[in-house]
Protein backbone atom coordinates (compact mmCIF):
# COMPACT_ATOMS: atom_id res chain seq x y z
CA UNK A 1 0.00 0.00 0.00
CA UNK A 2 1.75 3.43 -0.85
CA UNK A 3 2.09 5.53 2.24
CA UNK A 4 1.99 9.17 2.59
CA UNK A 5 4.71 10.87 4.86
CA UNK A 6 2.08 12.99 6.14
CA UNK A 7 -0.98 10.59 6.88
CA UNK A 8 -2.17 10.50 10.17
CA UNK A 9 -4.45 7.64 11.44
CA UNK A 10 -6.27 8.86 14.75
CA UNK A 11 -8.88 6.53 16.74
CA UNK A 12 -11.03 5.90 18.25
CA UNK A 13 -14.34 8.56 19.38
CA UNK A 14 -16.83 7.10 20.70
CA UNK A 15 -19.07 8.65 23.21
CA UNK A 16 -19.69 6.34 25.76
CA UNK A 17 -15.49 6.78 26.21
CA UNK A 18 -15.70 10.16 27.87
CA UNK A 19 -12.69 11.92 28.38
CA UNK A 20 -10.37 9.42 26.18
CA UNK A 21 -12.93 10.49 23.29
CA UNK A 22 -11.97 13.65 23.85
CA UNK A 23 -8.47 13.14 23.79
CA UNK A 24 -8.85 11.48 20.39
CA UNK A 25 -10.83 14.37 19.23
CA UNK A 26 -8.29 16.81 20.20
CA UNK A 27 -5.20 14.93 18.69
CA UNK A 28 -7.57 15.09 15.19
CA UNK A 29 -7.94 18.72 15.27
CA UNK A 30 -4.46 19.06 16.13
CA UNK A 31 -3.06 16.97 13.48
CA UNK A 32 -5.02 19.11 11.32
CA UNK A 33 -3.61 21.86 12.22
CA UNK A 34 -0.11 20.54 11.89
CA UNK A 35 -0.45 19.80 8.31
CA UNK A 36 -1.13 16.36 8.60
CA UNK A 37 -4.16 14.17 6.36
CA UNK A 38 -6.28 13.12 9.24
CA UNK A 39 -8.40 10.13 8.65
CA UNK A 40 -10.41 9.47 12.42
CA UNK A 41 -12.27 6.99 13.59
CA UNK A 42 -15.33 6.65 15.49
CA UNK A 43 -17.56 3.95 16.28
CA UNK A 44 -20.99 4.63 15.15
CA UNK A 45 -23.03 7.04 12.79
CA UNK A 46 -24.31 9.17 15.20
CA UNK A 47 -20.77 9.95 16.55
CA UNK A 48 -19.67 10.55 12.92
CA UNK A 49 -21.88 12.81 12.55
CA UNK A 50 -22.04 14.76 15.69
CA UNK A 51 -18.31 15.33 15.00
CA UNK A 52 -18.57 16.19 11.09
CA UNK A 53 -20.85 19.00 12.23
CA UNK A 54 -18.08 20.23 14.74
CA UNK A 55 -15.12 19.62 12.72
CA UNK A 56 -16.58 21.29 9.39
CA UNK A 57 -13.38 22.86 7.53
CA UNK A 58 -11.06 21.39 8.79
CA UNK A 59 -10.86 18.29 6.29
CA UNK A 60 -10.84 15.62 8.55
CA UNK A 61 -11.47 12.33 7.05
CA UNK A 62 -14.08 10.65 9.43
CA UNK A 63 -14.51 7.02 9.29
CA UNK A 64 -17.73 5.17 11.10
CA UNK A 65 -16.74 1.73 11.98
CA UNK A 66 -20.18 0.90 11.33
CA UNK A 67 -20.86 -0.24 15.15
CA UNK A 68 -24.33 -0.24 16.11
CA UNK A 69 -25.58 1.92 19.08
CA UNK A 70 -25.11 -0.29 22.25
CA UNK A 71 -27.95 -1.33 24.64
CA UNK A 72 -28.03 -0.57 28.02
CA UNK A 73 -26.57 -3.85 28.63
CA UNK A 74 -24.55 -3.36 26.33
CA UNK A 75 -23.17 -0.47 27.78
CA UNK A 76 -22.66 -1.62 31.19
CA UNK A 77 -20.54 -4.56 29.90
CA UNK A 78 -18.56 -1.94 28.06
CA UNK A 79 -18.32 0.03 31.10
CA UNK A 80 -17.65 -2.73 33.74
CA UNK A 81 -15.09 -4.93 31.06
CA UNK A 82 -12.86 -2.61 29.15
CA UNK A 83 -11.66 -5.33 26.61
CA UNK A 84 -15.05 -5.69 25.13
CA UNK A 85 -15.07 -2.92 23.67
CA UNK A 86 -11.89 -4.01 21.53
CA UNK A 87 -13.29 -7.05 21.01
CA UNK A 88 -16.61 -5.83 19.62
CA UNK A 89 -15.07 -2.90 17.36
CA UNK A 90 -11.88 -5.05 16.18
CA UNK A 91 -13.76 -6.81 13.06
CA UNK A 92 -14.93 -3.75 11.78
CA UNK A 93 -11.68 -2.04 12.34
CA UNK A 94 -9.99 -4.16 10.38
CA UNK A 95 -12.71 -4.48 7.40
CA UNK A 96 -12.73 -0.11 7.33
CA UNK A 97 -9.44 -0.17 7.17
CA UNK A 98 -8.96 -2.59 4.57
CA UNK A 99 -11.66 -0.73 2.11
CA UNK A 100 -9.35 2.73 2.80
CA UNK A 101 -6.42 0.81 1.17
CA UNK A 102 -4.03 2.65 2.09
CA UNK A 103 -1.03 2.47 5.10
CA UNK A 104 -0.61 5.87 7.10
CA UNK A 105 2.48 7.30 8.25
CA UNK A 106 1.35 7.51 11.99
CA UNK A 107 -1.43 5.89 13.78
CA UNK A 108 -1.99 7.83 17.23
CA UNK A 109 -4.54 5.63 19.68
CA UNK A 110 -6.12 6.60 22.43
CA UNK A 111 -6.93 3.09 23.79
CA UNK A 112 -7.30 -0.83 22.75
CA UNK A 113 -6.99 -2.20 19.13
CA UNK A 114 -3.47 -1.44 18.86
CA UNK A 115 -2.66 -4.75 17.50
CA UNK A 116 -5.09 -4.51 15.14
CA UNK A 117 -4.80 -0.90 13.75
CA UNK A 118 -0.52 -1.97 13.78
CA UNK A 119 -0.45 -3.38 9.97
CA UNK A 120 -2.28 -0.55 8.56
CA UNK A 121 0.56 2.42 9.82
CA UNK A 122 4.71 2.42 10.12
CA UNK A 123 4.74 3.98 13.43
CA UNK A 124 1.90 3.27 16.05
CA UNK A 125 1.87 5.94 19.06
CA UNK A 126 -0.54 5.29 21.69
CA UNK A 127 -1.56 7.49 25.07
CA UNK A 128 -1.05 6.23 28.34
CA UNK A 129 -3.64 7.65 31.23
CA UNK A 130 -2.98 6.51 34.72
CA UNK A 131 -0.44 7.48 36.97
CA UNK A 132 1.60 5.31 38.49
CA UNK A 133 1.83 2.65 35.64
CA UNK A 134 1.87 0.27 38.62
CA UNK A 135 0.00 -2.67 38.90
CA UNK A 136 -0.10 -2.26 43.16
CA UNK A 137 -0.19 1.11 43.31
CA UNK A 138 -3.28 1.25 40.48
CA UNK A 139 -5.68 -1.32 43.07
CA UNK A 140 -4.10 1.08 45.95
CA UNK A 141 -5.80 4.04 44.00
CA UNK A 142 -8.89 2.69 42.72
CA UNK A 143 -9.87 0.91 45.69
CA UNK A 144 -8.87 4.51 48.33
CA UNK A 145 -10.52 6.71 45.80
CA UNK A 146 -13.73 4.79 44.71
CA UNK A 147 -16.33 5.51 47.61
CA UNK A 148 -20.58 5.36 47.41
CA UNK A 149 -23.30 4.33 49.76
CA UNK A 150 -21.68 1.87 52.74
CA UNK A 151 -24.42 -0.19 51.97
CA UNK A 152 -22.73 -1.14 48.47
CA UNK A 153 -19.67 0.68 48.98
CA UNK A 154 -17.39 -3.07 48.94
CA UNK A 155 -19.57 -3.64 45.68
CA UNK A 156 -18.93 -0.66 43.62
CA UNK A 157 -15.04 -0.52 44.69
CA UNK A 158 -14.84 -4.17 44.26
CA UNK A 159 -16.02 -4.31 40.28
CA UNK A 160 -14.01 -0.49 39.78
CA UNK A 161 -10.93 -2.02 41.08
CA UNK A 162 -11.16 -5.16 38.79
CA UNK A 163 -11.75 -2.85 35.78
CA UNK A 164 -8.57 -0.95 36.83
CA UNK A 165 -6.24 -4.39 36.97
CA UNK A 166 -8.07 -5.06 33.07
CA UNK A 167 -7.22 -1.14 32.02
CA UNK A 168 -3.64 -1.73 33.17
CA UNK A 169 -2.93 -5.03 31.48
CA UNK A 170 -4.62 -3.53 28.30
CA UNK A 171 -1.70 -0.74 28.78
CA UNK A 172 0.59 -3.37 29.21
CA UNK A 173 0.01 -4.78 26.11
CA UNK A 174 -0.20 -1.41 23.96
CA UNK A 175 2.38 -0.18 25.47
CA UNK A 176 4.87 -3.00 24.57
CA UNK A 177 3.77 -3.21 20.89
CA UNK A 178 4.07 0.58 20.00
CA UNK A 179 6.56 2.62 18.81
CA UNK A 180 5.83 5.32 21.15
CA UNK A 181 3.98 6.16 24.70
CA UNK A 182 2.59 9.86 24.79
CA UNK A 183 2.09 10.78 28.76
CA UNK A 184 0.07 14.15 29.51
CA UNK A 185 2.93 14.59 32.97
CA UNK A 186 6.53 14.41 33.23
CA UNK A 187 5.63 12.41 36.32
CA UNK A 188 4.07 10.04 33.83
CA UNK A 189 6.48 9.96 31.67
CA UNK A 190 9.55 9.70 33.70
CA UNK A 191 7.63 6.49 35.11
CA UNK A 192 7.25 4.69 32.36
CA UNK A 193 10.72 5.91 30.95
CA UNK A 194 12.41 4.00 34.16
CA UNK A 195 10.17 1.05 33.33
CA UNK A 196 12.19 1.31 29.92
CA UNK A 197 9.03 2.60 28.05
CA UNK A 198 10.22 4.84 25.23
CA UNK A 199 7.71 7.93 25.98
CA UNK A 200 7.46 11.79 25.26
CA UNK A 201 5.50 14.06 27.71
CA UNK A 202 2.65 16.08 25.71
CA UNK A 203 -0.60 17.46 27.00
CA UNK A 204 -4.02 16.10 25.59
CA UNK A 205 -4.32 18.78 22.93
CA UNK A 206 -8.18 20.66 23.62
CA UNK A 207 -10.36 22.52 21.73
CA UNK A 208 -13.01 24.79 22.11
CA UNK A 209 -16.06 24.57 19.60
CA UNK A 210 -16.10 26.57 16.82
CA UNK A 211 -12.36 25.19 16.27
CA UNK A 212 -10.51 28.28 15.79
CA UNK A 213 -11.73 29.58 19.46
CA UNK A 214 -8.95 28.57 21.49
CA UNK A 215 -8.65 32.05 22.84
CA UNK A 216 -11.17 33.85 22.39
CA UNK A 217 -11.90 37.53 24.45
CA UNK A 218 -13.46 36.35 27.27
CA UNK A 219 -14.81 38.04 30.33
CA UNK A 220 -13.39 36.88 34.14
CA UNK A 221 -13.48 39.33 36.00
CA UNK A 222 -11.44 37.91 39.63
CA UNK A 223 -8.52 40.66 40.89
CA UNK A 224 -7.24 39.47 44.48
CA UNK A 225 -8.95 41.65 46.72
CA UNK A 226 -10.59 44.23 44.75
CA UNK A 227 -13.65 42.40 45.02
CA UNK A 228 -14.63 41.92 49.09
CA UNK A 229 -17.52 43.64 48.67
CA UNK A 230 -19.18 41.67 46.25
CA UNK A 231 -20.41 38.04 45.34
CA UNK A 232 -17.40 35.48 44.72
CA UNK A 233 -18.47 33.22 41.56
CA UNK A 234 -17.82 29.68 41.50
CA UNK A 235 -18.55 26.99 39.06
CA UNK A 236 -17.34 23.31 39.03
CA UNK A 237 -18.25 20.85 36.33
CA UNK A 238 -18.88 16.92 36.35
CA UNK A 239 -20.87 14.69 34.20
CA UNK A 240 -21.79 12.61 38.30
CA UNK A 241 -21.67 15.33 41.28
CA UNK A 242 -22.24 12.45 42.98
CA UNK A 243 -19.60 10.55 42.29
CA UNK A 244 -16.81 9.64 44.97
CA UNK A 245 -13.81 10.90 43.27
CA UNK A 246 -15.06 13.84 42.54
CA UNK A 247 -15.74 14.66 46.09
CA UNK A 248 -17.89 17.43 45.38
CA UNK A 249 -18.99 17.56 48.85
CA UNK A 250 -15.81 19.04 50.16
CA UNK A 251 -16.34 21.99 47.84
CA UNK A 252 -19.95 22.68 49.17
CA UNK A 253 -18.10 22.50 52.52
CA UNK A 254 -15.92 24.93 51.36
CA UNK A 255 -17.93 27.50 50.03
CA UNK A 256 -19.88 27.28 53.75
CA UNK A 257 -16.02 27.97 55.25
CA UNK A 258 -16.00 31.13 52.81
CA UNK A 259 -19.61 32.23 53.85
CA UNK A 260 -18.78 31.70 57.35
CA UNK A 261 -15.53 34.43 56.59
CA UNK A 262 -18.50 37.19 56.02
CA UNK A 263 -18.18 37.03 52.19
CA UNK A 264 -21.39 35.97 49.75
CA UNK A 265 -20.46 33.26 47.85
CA UNK A 266 -21.95 31.45 44.61
CA UNK A 267 -20.98 28.38 43.31
CA UNK A 268 -22.79 26.85 40.42
CA UNK A 269 -22.22 23.16 39.89
CA UNK A 270 -22.75 21.68 36.37
CA UNK A 271 -23.57 17.88 36.26
CA UNK A 272 -26.18 15.60 37.20
CA UNK A 273 -26.46 13.51 40.20
CA UNK A 274 -26.46 16.15 42.83
CA UNK A 275 -29.33 14.88 45.13
CA UNK A 276 -26.90 13.18 47.02
CA UNK A 277 -25.06 16.25 47.83
CA UNK A 278 -28.83 17.75 48.99
CA UNK A 279 -28.36 17.73 52.36
CA UNK A 280 -24.74 19.38 52.70
CA UNK A 281 -26.69 22.33 50.33
CA UNK A 282 -29.40 22.89 52.92
CA UNK A 283 -27.02 23.28 55.87
CA UNK A 284 -25.02 26.30 54.47
CA UNK A 285 -25.06 29.82 55.45
CA UNK A 286 -28.01 32.51 54.13
CA UNK A 287 -25.27 33.91 52.15
CA UNK A 288 -24.05 31.07 50.20
CA UNK A 289 -25.53 29.82 47.09
CA UNK A 290 -25.57 26.50 45.31
CA UNK A 291 -27.02 26.14 42.25
CA UNK A 292 -27.08 23.04 40.23
CA UNK A 293 -27.85 22.89 36.32
CA UNK A 294 -28.03 19.73 35.04
CA UNK A 295 -25.76 17.93 32.39
CA UNK A 296 -25.53 21.20 29.78
CA UNK A 297 -24.49 21.44 26.26
CA UNK A 298 -20.94 22.53 26.20
CA UNK A 299 -21.35 25.50 24.55
CA UNK A 300 -23.31 26.25 27.18
CA UNK A 301 -20.71 25.41 30.23
CA UNK A 302 -18.27 27.88 28.40
CA UNK A 303 -20.18 30.52 28.69
CA UNK A 304 -21.01 29.83 32.41
CA UNK A 305 -17.02 29.05 33.07
CA UNK A 306 -16.22 32.69 31.14
CA UNK A 307 -18.37 34.34 33.62
CA UNK A 308 -16.78 33.04 36.76
CA UNK A 309 -14.27 34.29 39.23
CA UNK A 310 -12.67 31.18 39.74
CA UNK A 311 -13.30 27.31 39.08
CA UNK A 312 -12.39 25.11 42.02
CA UNK A 313 -12.33 21.37 42.18
CA UNK A 314 -11.91 19.41 45.32
CA UNK A 315 -11.41 15.92 42.77
CA UNK A 316 -9.11 13.52 45.03
CA UNK A 317 -7.45 11.95 41.41
CA UNK A 318 -7.85 12.56 37.81
CA UNK A 319 -5.71 10.96 35.04
CA UNK A 320 -6.26 14.03 33.19
CA UNK A 321 -8.55 17.43 33.99
CA UNK A 322 -9.94 18.08 30.84
CA UNK A 323 -12.85 20.73 32.58
CA UNK A 324 -9.66 22.02 34.11
CA UNK A 325 -8.19 22.83 30.87
CA UNK A 326 -11.25 23.96 29.39
CA UNK A 327 -11.61 26.31 31.84
CA UNK A 328 -8.06 27.95 31.83
CA UNK A 329 -9.10 28.25 27.55
CA UNK A 330 -12.17 30.19 28.82
CA UNK A 331 -10.00 32.75 30.56
CA UNK A 332 -11.01 31.59 34.01
CA UNK A 333 -8.23 30.54 36.49
CA UNK A 334 -8.52 26.99 38.68
CA UNK A 335 -7.86 25.97 42.54
CA UNK A 336 -7.59 22.16 43.25
CA UNK A 337 -7.08 19.87 45.85
CA UNK A 338 -2.71 18.96 46.04
CA UNK A 339 -3.63 16.16 44.11
CA UNK A 340 -2.18 14.49 40.83
CA UNK A 341 -2.58 16.11 38.09
CA UNK A 342 -3.51 19.64 38.92
CA UNK A 343 0.21 20.55 40.46
CA UNK A 344 2.29 20.01 37.11
CA UNK A 345 -1.01 21.20 35.34
CA UNK A 346 -1.49 24.56 37.36
CA UNK A 347 1.96 25.82 37.02
CA UNK A 348 2.91 29.08 35.50
CA UNK A 349 0.35 31.43 37.12
CA UNK A 350 -2.91 28.81 35.88
CA UNK A 351 -4.07 28.23 39.17
CA UNK A 352 -3.45 27.60 42.61
CA UNK A 353 -2.81 24.03 45.17
CA UNK A 354 -4.48 23.75 48.61
CA UNK A 355 -1.79 23.82 51.46
CA UNK A 356 -4.43 19.91 52.10
CA UNK A 357 -6.85 18.33 51.33
CA UNK A 358 -9.64 19.68 53.51
CA UNK A 359 -12.65 22.28 52.74
CA UNK A 360 -11.42 24.57 54.97
CA UNK A 361 -7.50 24.30 53.37
CA UNK A 362 -9.69 24.76 50.00
CA UNK A 363 -11.99 27.54 51.27
CA UNK A 364 -8.25 29.45 51.76
CA UNK A 365 -6.88 29.04 48.62
CA UNK A 366 -10.02 30.29 46.61
CA UNK A 367 -9.91 33.43 49.06
CA UNK A 368 -6.18 34.08 48.57
CA UNK A 369 -5.72 34.24 44.80
CA UNK A 370 -4.30 36.75 43.58
CA UNK A 371 -3.36 35.40 40.10
CA UNK A 372 -1.77 38.41 37.77
CA UNK A 373 -3.26 36.81 34.60
CA UNK A 374 -7.01 36.70 34.03
CA UNK A 375 -9.48 36.51 31.05
CA UNK A 376 -8.09 36.87 27.25
CA UNK A 377 -4.83 37.35 28.60
CA UNK A 378 -5.25 33.98 30.70
CA UNK A 379 -6.99 32.26 27.65
CA UNK A 380 -3.82 33.31 25.11
CA UNK A 381 -1.50 31.62 28.21
CA UNK A 382 -3.69 28.43 28.09
CA UNK A 383 -3.77 27.92 24.93
CA UNK A 384 -0.02 28.09 24.18
CA UNK A 385 0.46 25.47 26.26
CA UNK A 386 -2.81 23.12 25.69
CA UNK A 387 -4.77 24.52 22.50
CA UNK A 388 -4.88 22.15 19.74
CA UNK A 389 -2.72 24.68 17.71
CA UNK A 390 0.62 24.23 19.71
CA UNK A 391 0.24 20.97 20.98
CA UNK A 392 -0.52 20.28 16.81
CA UNK A 393 3.35 21.32 16.60
CA UNK A 394 4.05 19.49 19.50
CA UNK A 395 2.55 16.42 18.33
CA UNK A 396 4.58 16.95 14.98
CA UNK A 397 7.35 16.79 16.55
CA UNK A 398 6.96 14.02 18.09
CA UNK A 399 5.67 11.81 14.83
CA UNK A 400 8.56 12.88 13.15
CA UNK A 401 10.86 10.91 15.76
CA UNK A 402 9.29 8.61 16.52
CA UNK A 403 10.94 5.41 16.43
CA UNK A 404 14.16 6.69 17.07
CA UNK A 405 16.55 5.41 19.04
CA UNK A 406 16.98 7.75 21.82
CA UNK A 407 13.51 9.03 22.40
CA UNK A 408 13.13 11.80 25.75
CA UNK A 409 10.88 14.22 26.96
Amino acid sequence: MPVHQKSLLVGIADDNLGGISKYAEGVAVAGARAGFEVTLLTTDTAMSEKLERQMGGLGIHIVDLGFRPPGELIKLIRRIVPGSAERLLRPNCTQRLRGLGKRFAIAHLNMGLTATIRPFADKVVVAAWFYPHDLKARISTQWRHTGGNPRSGYLRRSIITAKGIALYRMDERAFRISDLVVAPTQMLSAQLRAQGIPCETCPPPVWLTPPGSDSRDLGARWSGGQRKDSELTLVTCAADLGNPRKNIGDLIDAVGHIAQMGRKVRLTAIGAGSRKLDKRISMLPANATIEVTGLLPRDQVHDIVKRADLFATSSLFEEWGYAVVESLLCGTAVIAYPVYPFAEMLSDGFGSIACETSPASLAQAIIGWSGAKAGRELAQAAAERFGATAIGARLKQIWDRTGDAAVTA
